[in-house]
């Protein structure tokens, strides 16, 4: 999923937890506890690689 929608692969996996909670999509092989736990392998990923823009600005970048 990182490969194929890179930064944003946290928002994708959020939305479709949410999407198959509201049975909006279609995907038998997949609950939502399932998206969650990739939401999370993803956050747990990127966590170092983030800093937000106060930290920038801070840190003089």
């Amino acid at each position: 999923m990182i490969e194929q929608h890179g930064g944003s692969a946290y928002h994708v996996a959020r939305d479709r937890a949410l999407e198959q909670r509201l049975h909006k999509i279609i995907d038998a092989d997949r609950t939502p506890e399932h998206w969650d736990q990739v939401r999370f392998a993803i956050r747990k990923r990127f966590r170092h690689q983030v800093i937000d823009t106060a930290t920038k600005y801070l840190r003089g970048r």
